[in-house]
């Protein structure tokens, strides 16, 4: 790679993983939890774990008002994820033996525990908190009713961080207001994960490229990257001090991909790392936005920083030592793009910046090996346009190259064929439409030599299939 390439950007190092190996596991595992536990306020300092029923509560009991809260624990131990883990259903049954149903402006929230717990040592007193802005709501219910919802970015978190178990609490607990379920010991109404792996015969394609990344701080009037660490990025917030409000914006080059795909998976994953092993501070949760407009690379600040969406497409939580991962789920995001065919990026930021003393470091793609930033998408190509007539061995050479490549193909159509390259930020360099193309091999010249630097996408379309390659300028 020139390293000319390297002082403009920093990279985000798409992983190039093929996943073909068979494996031996069903595409569906259920688990039920190891633990579960029922607190209350009005009896602060006695333990049911072992109680039938697990509730979010708000009520009066003997004239008392109560406050419940649950707390759930599976165990992923003898789990691998040797397969992308795509959905994470959790199955909570309802249960009341005197026959109360689920009543009032029950909004809930299932998060993560900031602390560790056992079943029958757990009561009101010394229960764990939920970690704060990172949870996944559960709309209001009523009557008698089950719930089912996908949990997944809980669950990877726990997979790859460690695993203090969940917490089930009313989303505002003010009174009357309930939900009721069984708990483990209710034999018919156990609260069962359901975890749902990617099938063994999907492809995760070998899609990758460079993508650009950028920081940009509260207050400051350049660009950050001259003035960062190349092997770190920081997501930051201490706004008490009125400074280092860091967030990122980065955009991975899609020009790869096929137009007509089904994506069943595309995973963002952010290392731990520091180069002074600071650990991260606080309960670092993030959220990820679509950008609304394109500018280039390392030319804006956090004035004239493109501005984003309302809606987050994407939570996780930082792992609070020196190891582990962030798991971010971009799956609407890149459909979205796909559907739009356009693609400006994103920006990851606290997800609540105005707490102070949170952050996060992570590594880039100037690092080697796992500490690296990886992109990985797994898709199946539309059946209904066929392969038959796709142009193949598409070749370019030399490569890297400085002033001119050869580019040659196989044709097998007499139908039109476009042949475009795309620079990093997905910007269209060049363009030639072959109007009518021959049956046979196809060698032709295309000259480099007013190309900067850089990693730049061949593809050659036909209908909406694409032989794509890689192309490196160095002069």
């Amino acid at each position: 790679m020139n390293r000319n390439l390297y002082n403009t950007s920093a990279f985000i190092i798409l992983l190039l993983l093929l996943f073909l190996k068979p494996l031996n596991a069903q595409n569906i595992v259920y688990l039920n939890p190891v633990e579960d536990a029922v607190t209350t306020s009005q009896f602060p300092t006695t333990n049911w774990g072992g109680h039938p029923q697990l509730s979010a509560y708000a009520w009066t009991q003997g004239g008392q008002f109560s406050l419940h809260r649950s707390y759930l624990k599976y165990d992923y131990q003898h789990l691998s994820l040797g397969r992308p883990l795509i959905r994470a259903t959790l199955h909570l049954k309802y249960y009341d033996p005197i026959g109360y149903p689920h009543s009032g402006l029950n909004h809930m929230r299932i998060g993560l525990c900031d602390t560790n717990w056992s079943e029958y040592q757990i009561n009101w007193l010394n229960q764990p908190s939920p970690v704060p802005d990172f949870h996944v709501d559960i709309p209001m219910s009523s009557g008698q009713t089950d719930i089912s919802l996908d949990i997944l970015p809980l669950v990877l978190f726990q997979f790859h961080n460690g695993n203090n178990g969940l917490v089930l609490n009313l989303t505002e607990e003010s009174i009357y207001r309930m939900v009721v379920f069984g708990s483990r010991e209710n034999e018919g109404y156990v609260p069962q994960l359901e975890l749902e792996f990617l099938d063994i015969n999907t492809r995760c394609d070998t899609f990758s490229d460079p993508g650009t990344l950028d920081i940009v701080q509260i207050n400051s009037s350049t660009p950050l990257f001259g003035n960062i660490n190349p092997l770190q990025i920081t997501i930051s917030s201490s706004p008490a001090q009125n400074f280092n409000t860091n967030r990122v914006l980065f955009r991975p080059d899609l020009t790869r991909l096929p137009s007509s795909i089904n994506i069943l998976y595309a995973n963002l994953s952010l290392r731990v790392f520091n180069t002074q092993q600071l650990p991260n501070a606080g309960n670092t949760a993030l959220s990820l936005f679509p950008l609304n407009q394109y500018i280039p690379t390392n030319s804006f600040n956090w004035s004239n920083q493109p501005s984003h969406t309302t809606q987050v497409v994407a939570r996780s939580l930082a792992p609070k030592s020196n190891f582990g991962m962030v798991h971010l789920d971009i799956k609407p995001l890149l459909e979205r793009s796909l559907s739009l065919g356009q693609f400006h990026g994103y920006l990851l930021r606290q997800s609540n910046e105005s707490i102070p003393g949170v952050s996060y470091f992570a590594g880039t793609g100037f690092l080697a090996g796992p500490a690296r930033p990886t992109l990985l998408v797994c898709y199946t190509t539309n059946t209904s346009s066929s392969n038959t007539n796709l142009p193949t061995n598409l070749q370019v050479y030399p490569n890297p190259t400085r002033d001119e490549v050869q580019v040659s193909f196989e044709v097998t159509t007499n139908n039109p064929l476009t042949l475009r390259l795309h620079d990093m930020q997905g910007r269209l360099i060049y363009q030639q439409v072959l109007s009518d193309p021959l049956n046979g091999y196809v060698q032709m010249k295309l000259s480099t030599a007013t190309f900067n630097n850089g990693v730049y996408t061949l593809s050659l379309q036909h209908g909406v299939q694409f032989s794509n390659q890689k192309l490196v300028v160095a002069h």
